[in-house]
């Protein structure tokens, strides 16, 4: 099948042609013939499967360009993707008589608002933004007749499940919807289920992004050992564009300032910056000027970042689902790609716990990258260590060699209730987590890593102190940060790329520089 033996107009084939491309990708040849026929859609499928200009196309074909008002409407959850899409509309549309706008946080509302005059037909905007301007009473939705709901699981995870189901109610003169995932949960079902009319056909294209083309492994590291280890992983791959995932948003800034001292060109982003500030280290990147990219997994949502080589998860993420979808950055369009994962010891369940979900084994390697053969667990099941914790429990069972009051928590736990079991050998306060404990309230891991709940002082780290901080660390004294042994009463005590538990980073004194830099500061825009 080519584009041009499409029911397309003649503008958006010569386009097309233009940028490139004569046959249709998978995902645009089942999704375009569909669409054209005006029936709603909803479509399983990928990021980097030439998924926008899928429901791109079809969009503009049903433009009437006499029309100087807003006709299609697509939803983005990031302000990043929506650039990107509506660089796609330009594109496709260079050769029609027509308009479109971009609507997202981080930019002056006003500006937006007047560029609204000059009545344009396509409208991509992520729901915070629009939301604002319909409030405002500042946009005319009446002549919205398709609209497309791009990365949907997404936008669930952002918290904009209400906001897109309100926009949607405002669209009376609604005769086409089109719905885009890499995944459908229960509850985007019943949101589309709920909101979308007359039915519609689905479209499954690919149910999880594949890794078949992907070289993907892991390396057994310490905390502290992390950054010496990457600067070797990159000097083994000095000619590949590099995408680097961080857990926290000050580890991107340290990171890309240790890369530059050690040679390497790097740019970062964060949802701390100034938008003008990512737009620069995105086309930076684009732009081949740096070939290290260093982000964490919110504010690189949705980047269009092409021809990567390397993926470096410098942690575990939490989520398996996103291990997934980070090591798809790499290896698409049928190229091969390379994805490394430091796994600290504190890391360990979780790495399991992806290659559980996922139904993989990921083969561990040596700093030369040559397979450590894996060995079987010969050891006897380990024996409970009681059934822990119940509710205002006084240091539950739990654990194994459970201390005194290590083990697993439950609600208002006593003095020391833990909260997910409470760690190996744990002291007279080693549990994790649990919800309202006392005097060490902890997170979610016995180590005190990337613990995400701190109500309290608890936590702590590897022998943290009496009350440890919220970053722990190792060592951390009374009241210390997330640094390698905080000083009392610390702040981040030494150098860590870790908070919040994490005593991951490289081991010398963090410069005097200040993270706070007034450049990087971010404009709150309903959480875009």
């Amino acid at each position: 099948m080519l584009f041009s033996d499409l029911a397309l107009r003649a503008e958006i084939v010569t386009a097309v042609a233009k940028l490139g491309y004569t046959e249709p990708t998978e995902v645009q040849a089942a999704v375009i013939p569909v669409a054209l026929e005006n029936k709603n859609i909803i479509v399983q499928s990928n990021t980097g499967s030439g998924k926008t200009a899928a429901f791109v196309i079809p969009a503009l074909n049903r433009i009437d360009p006499r029309l100087r008002k807003p006709q299609i409407l697509i939803l983005e959850p990031t302000r990043e993707l929506a650039m990107q899409t509506r660089e796609e509309v330009v594109n496709i549309s260079r050769d029609m008589r027509m308009g479109s706008l971009a609507v997202f946080g981080g930019f002056p509302i006003r500006r937006q608002i007047e560029q609204l005059r000059d009545g344009p037909q396509v409208i991509v905007a992520t729901p915070g933004r629009l939301m604002d301007m319909i409030e405002r009473r500042a946009i005319d939705l009446s002549g919205i007749t398709m609209l497309v709901i791009d990365e949907v699981d997404q936008m669930m995870d952002m918290g904009f499940s209400r906001a897109v189901v309100e926009i949607w109610e405002q669209l009376q003169s609604l005769e086409q919807v089109m719905t885009f995932s890499a995944t459908y949960t229960r509850e985007i079902t019943n949101l589309i289920d709920d909101n979308m009319k007359g039915g519609y056909e689905s479209l499954i294209l690919s149910k999880t992004p594949t890794v078949d083309t992907i070289d993907h492994v892991f390396m057994r590291v310490g905390s502290r050992d992390k950054y010496p280890l990457l600067k070797r992983t990159l000097e083994r791959f000095p000619d590949h564009k590099v995408i680097i995932f961080t857990a926290r948003k000050h580890e991107t800034e340290e990171l890309e300032r240790y890369l530059h001292r050690d040679g390497f060109s790097a740019a970062y982003i964060n949802g701390d910056m100034m938008q003008r500030d990512r737009v620069r280290a995105i086309e930076a990147f684009k732009a081949g000027k740096v070939r290290i990219f260093i982000g964490t997994d919110v504010a690189s949502r949705g980047l269009n970042l092409n021809n990567i080589g390397l993926v470096v998860n410098y942690h575990v993420p939490h989520d398996p689902e996103a291990y997934i979808h980070r090591i798809g950055r790499t290896g698409r369009a049928g190229a091969d790609g390379h994805a490394i994962m430091f796994v600290s010891s504190e890391e360990a369940r979780q790495l399991q716990r992806i290659e559980r979900m996922h139904r993989i084994e990921i083969n561990e390697v040596d700093v030369e990258g040559v397979v450590i053969p894996r060995q079987k667990d010969t050891r006897p099941p380990r024996s409970s260590g009681g059934s822990g914790g119940g509710y205002r429990g006084n240091g539950g069972g739990g654990g194994y060699r459970g201390g005194s009051s290590s083990g697993g928590g439950g609600y208002r736990g006593g003095s020391s209730s833990g909260g997910s079991g409470g760690g190996y050998r744990g002291g007279s306060s080693s549990g994790s987590g649990g919800y309202d404990g006392k005097s060490r309230e902890g997170g979610s891991s016995s180590g005190g890593y990337s613990s995400p709940r701190r109500d309290d002082n608890g936590g702590g780290g590897y022998r943290g102190g009496s009350s440890s901080g919220s970053g722990g660390g190792y060592q951390g004294g009374q009241g210390g940060g997330s640094g390698y042994r905080g000083s009392q009463g610390g702040g981040n005590g030494g150098h860590s790329f870790g908070d919040s538990g994490s005593s991951a980073g490289y081991r010398e004194p963090r410069p005097s520089q200040s993270r706070g830099d007034a450049s990087h500061h971010a404009h709150s825009q309903r959480g875009e």
